[in-house]
C-alpha cells in the first residue's frame, strides 16, 4: 500500500506567515527548515510543542541584529564567538525567531557521533614527560578540556598522587540541575565534593572516560604504564547529551561551541592556557572550514586556546560518492541500503550533496520496492540552486519513511547545495540521480540516533549505469575548521592480552595508518586537512567503573588489560581503537607544549607539529591519510627553542658560579613570569621551566652534560634577558 501526502510543492519554498519564502533559502539550514515544517503540521506541532522548552539553535548574524527583540521572545545566547552565536530558543517562538532581521543562517539539530603504553615511547612523549634531552613537561599549568561522554569522576586516572581530585570542573549538559553563570542548561559540579558525588554520567558508555586517560589520566599502581601525557594538568569535563530520535531537539554542535567557550572561560579565569578536546564528528557537511561550528572554532581560539578533533572513522566506508560533469558526461547514479537499528527501532539518512559555487546541480531521490523492480516512491529532479523545499510522508503496509529535502545556495561558502533527511521505521534501498553539465559533486550520506552512527555505503547493486562509493574525503566536518588540529590515527600496537589471558591480534602492520582512519580533504584552500597523525590503533585506557559491559561479564571484558584496586574498589583499563584515542594523544601533547609555551597560538603549535613530524611508512607529505605526518613531540618542542640565539637577548642575566659543577643559580631579580630555556651550542633545547611569578632565583638541575649552554628567558617566544654558562667537566 502506498500513500502519498504533498505537502509542499517542489516549484517554490515552505512559506510560514511573515516569512519570505527567499530569505528563508538563505537564511535557514535543512535541519531548521524541517522544524518550521513540523511546527506547521497541527499533529506534529502538538507534539513538538508539548515538549516544552528551548530548542538549542547556532546562527550567523550581521549588525542588523537585535539581540534586545530576540531576548523579547525568550531567546538567550550562550556563546558569542565573533559574528556566530549560539541560543536557546522558546519552540512557541522559533518560528518569530526566524524572521528577526540580521540573521545570515541559522542552524538547528546536527547531532554528532563519538568516534598508551608503546604510543608515549613510538612519539618520544615518554622522553619529554622524563625530561630527556629537553624540559621534563607533564601539562603543568595547563587546563585540558575534555567534551565527550561516559566519564567516571572518580577514577584513579584523575587524581593526584595525594588523592585529591585534578577535575577541577564538570559540566553535565543533559542532566537538569545548576547551569554555569550564562548559560541555561545542565548541571555544573565545581567543588571535589560535588564531582565525586555524582561520580560519573554515563552507565553504558566509556568513551569520554577512555579519551580523558589518555589526555591527561595519572600514573595508578598496576597500571603505571598506561598513565596519560599531560599527567599533571587540571581537567575540566564537559559531558554531552545524547542525540535524540528526533534530532532537530538536540543542536549539538552549539552545545560543543557552548562547552568550549565554557572551557577557556574557566581556563582564563586562572591564569592559565587551555587545551580541548573533541573525539566526536559527523560525516556529512561541506568539509572546507566554512560551517558556522568552523567559523566559531576559529573565532574563539587563540593564545594560549588550542582546539583538537579526531578525523573520523570512515576511512573504510565507501559513503563519498563524487564526479565531475562535462556537456558530454551529465548524470551519477548510485544506491545505497539504509541500515535498521532494531534496538533502537528507527533507520534513516542524511544524504548531503555539495557542488561548485556558480555552477548548478540537480538531484533526484528515489525508494526502491524489496526486488528492486522498480521505485516504490520518487522525487522529481530537484535543482539545488532553486532553494525549492519538499516534505512528503511514504506509507508502505505498517512502514512510514518522513522526507524532507531542501536546497539552498550555502550563504556561508556560495555552493549549491540539496540535503536529504529522512527518518523511517524501516529499512530501505534508496537509489539516486544527479544531474549536471559541468563542475563537480560530492556527496555523502550518515545517520545519528542516541549516539549510534550508522553508514550506508554507496553501491552498484548489479546496475551498470551506477557507481560506487569511495573512501575518499570522509573526514568529520567538525575537523576542518582552520584553527582546528584535525588528528589521524595511524597504527601503534597490533596486539594485546587481556587479564583473562587471551590475546587479541588485529594483523595490522606498526606504523601504517589505521585502516579506519579518515581521509582528507583539500577543500578548505587555508588549511590541508588531516594535520598530523597519531597512535589510535589500540590504545589502552581508563573506562568507566560504573559501565557493565566492561564488567567480567560484559561484551567488552575481552579488552580488559588492568584491573587496578583503589581505595576497596576495582577500575579498569582497556584496548580501544579510533581517531577518537588519537585526537587526545595530540590534546596531551600539546598540554605539555603549552607547559612551556602558554602563549602559542593554534597556528604556532600546528607549525610546530606538522613541519617536525615524522615520516616513517607515511609516504610524500602532506597527504590525505597522514597530513604532515606523525607526531614527534621531542622534535617539535626542540624545534621551538633552535632559532634562538642568546645575542639577541635586550640584557644579561648573572649565572654564578660560573663554571659551575653539579648546579649553579641564575638571578631572576625584575624578570618574574617568565620561561626559562636552555639550549646547548647547536641550539637544541636541554631544559625548560616555566617560572612561578614570584621567582627571582632559580637552581639549575643536576645532570648536565659537560660543555657550554645558552639560559635564555624568554615572555612568550621573545628573548628577555640570557646569560652563558659552562658546565665543568
Amino acid at each position: 500500500m502506498r500513500k502519498i501526502i504533498l505537502l509542499a510543492a517542489l516549484a517554490g519554498a515552505m512559506t510560514l506567515p511573515g516569512f519570505a519564502a527567499e530569505k528563508q533559502v538563505n537564511r535557514v539550514s535543512p535541519q531548521a527548515k524541517k522544524l518550521l515544517h513540523e511546527l506547521q503540521s497541527a499533529e506534529k506541532s502538538s507534539k513538538i510543542l508539548g515538549t516544552g522548552g528551548k530548542i538549542k539553535a547556532m546562527m550567523k548574524f550581521d549588525p542588523e541584529f537585535d539581540f534586545d527583540a530576540a531576548k523579547k521572545l525568550g531567546a538567550t545566547f550562550p556563546t558569542k564567538a565573533g559574528n556566530i552565536a549560539t541560543a536557546n530558543i522558546p519552540l512557541t517562538e522559533f518560528a518569530k525567531f526566524a524572521e528577526l532581521p540580521g540573521i545570515i543562517y541559522l542552524e538547528t539539530g546536527n547531532p554528532v557521533a563519538a568516534k598508551l603504553d608503546s604510543a608515549r615511547v613510538l612519539t618520544h612523549a615518554a622522553n619529554v614527560n622524563a625530561g630527556d634531552g629537553t624540559q621534563a613537561l607533564n601539562g603543568s599549568g595547563v587546563v585540558v578540556g575534555i567534551i565527550d561522554s561516559g566519564f567516571d569522576y572518580t577514577h584513579p586516572a584523575f587524581r593526584n598522587a595525594d588523592g585529591t581530585l585534578r577535575v577541577k570542573r564538570v559540566w553535565e549538559q543533559f542532566r537538569e540541575g545548576n547551569p554555569p553563570e550564562g548559560y541555561e542548561l545542565g548541571n555544573e559540579l565545581d567543588t571535589p565534593e560535588e564531582i565525586l558525588a555524582n561520580s560519573h554520567d554515563l552507565e553504558d558508555m566509556s568513551h569520554g572516560a577512555h579519551v580523558a586517560g589518555i589526555v591527561a589520566g595519572s600514573e595508578v599502581a598496576g597500571a603505571e604504564q598506561y598513565r596519560g601525557l599531560a599527567a599533571e594538568a587540571d581537567m575540566v569535563i564537559v559531558a554531552l547529551r545524547p542525540p535524540p530520535h528526533e534530532q532537530w531537539t538536540s543542536g549539538s554542535c552549539a552545545d560543543i561551541v557552548d562547552a568550549v567557550n565554557y572551557i577557556y572561560n574557566y581556563a582564563e579565569s586562572v591564569g592559565k592556557p587551555a587545551v580541548v578536546n573533541l573525539s566526536w564528528g559527523c560525516s556529512t557537511g561541506s568539509k572546507d572550514g566554512t560551517s558556522l561550528f568552523s567559523q566559531a572554532i576559529d573565532n574563539l581560539t587563540g593564545k594560549g586556546k588550542i582546539f583538537v578533533a579526531s578525523a573520523g572513522n570512515e576511512g573504510s566506508d565507501q559513503i563519498h560518492l563524487g564526479k565531475t560533469f562535462s556537456d558530454t558526461d551529465t548524470l551519477l547514479c548510485s544506491y545505497y541500503r539504509m541500515p535498521y537499528d532494531a534496538t533502537l527501532l528507527v533507520s534513516g539518512t542524511w544524504l548531503d550533496a555539495w557542488g561548485e559555487a556558480g555552477k548548478d546541480f540537480e538531484l533526484q531521490f528515489q525508494i526502491y520496492d524489496a526486488l528492486l523492480k522498480a521505485p516504490a516512491y520518487t522525487t522529481e529532479f530537484v535543482s539545488a540552486s532553486s532553494g525549492s523545499d519538499f516534505f512528503d510522508t511514504y506509507i508502505s503496509g505498517k512502514d512510514t519513511f518522513n522526507i524532507a529535502l531542501t536546497s539552498e545556495i550555502s550563504p556561508n561558502n556560495g555552493k549549491p547545495h540539496v540535503m536529504v533527511l529522512m527518518n523511517a521505521t524501516a529499512s530501505a534501498r534508496v537509489r539516486l540521480y544527479v544531474k549536471a553539465k559541468d563542475g563537480t559533486v560530492n556527496l555523502w550520506n550518515a545517520y545519528i540516533a542516541d549516539y549510534h552512527g550508522s553508514n550506508g555505503p554507496f553501491v552498484t547493486l548489479g546496475d551498470p549505469q551506477a557507481t560506487a562509493g569511495d573512501y575518499y574525503n570522509t573526514l568529520s566536518d567538525l575537523s576542518t575548521g582552520t584553527n582546528t588540529i584535525c588528528v589521524a590515527a595511524y597504527t601503534s600496537k597490533t596486539r594485546f592480552t587481556a587479564v583473562t589471558g587471551k590475546t587479541t591480534d588485529y594483523g595490522r602492520t606498526a606504523g601504517e595508518i589505521a585502516a579506519f582512519s579518515s581521509r582528507g580533504t583539500g577543500f578548505n584552500p587555508r588549511a590541508y586537512k588531516p594535520d598530523i597523525a597519531a597512535p589510535g590503533m589500540t590504545l589502552i585506557s581508563s573506562v568507566n567503573s560504573y559501565d557493565v559491559n566492561y564488567d567480567a561479564s560484559g561484551s567488552n571484558y575481552y579488552s580488559v588489560v588492568a584491573e587496578p584496586e583503589y581505595e576497596g574498589k576495582t577500575y579498569r583499563y582497556a584496548a580501544m581503537s579510533g581517531t577518537s584515542m588519537s585526537s587526545p594523544f595530540v590534546s596531551g601533547s600539546i598540554a605539555m607544549l603549552l607547559g612551556a609555551f602558554p602563549e602559542m597560538t593554534p597556528q604556532e603549535v600546528l607549525n610546530a607539529i606538522k613541519y617536525n613530524a615524522a615520516d616513517e611508512y607515511t609516504g610524500e607529505v602532506p597527504n590525505d591519510r597522514f597530513g604532515y605526518g606523525k607526531i614527534d613531540l621531542l622534535k617539535a618542542i626542540t624545534a621551538i627553542t633552535a632559532g634562538l640565539r642568546a645575542e639577541d637577548a635586550p640584557s644579561t642575566a648573572a649565572l654564578y658560579p660560573n663554571p659551575f659543577a653539579e648546579t649553579a643559580t641564575l638571578d631572576l631579580s625584575g624578570i618574574a613570569g617568565a620561561t626559562l630555556v636552555v639550549t646547548d651550542q647547536a641550539g637544541r633545547a636541554v631544559y625548560a621551566e616555566k617560572l612561578r611569578s614570584d621567582c627571582s632565583e632559580i637552581a639549575l638541575p643536576a645532570g648536565l652534560s659537560a660543555g657550554a649552554y645558552n639560559f635564555l628567558i624568554l615572555r612568550g617566544k621573545q628573548i628577555v634577558a640570557s646569560a652563558r654558562g659552562v658546565k665543568k667537566g
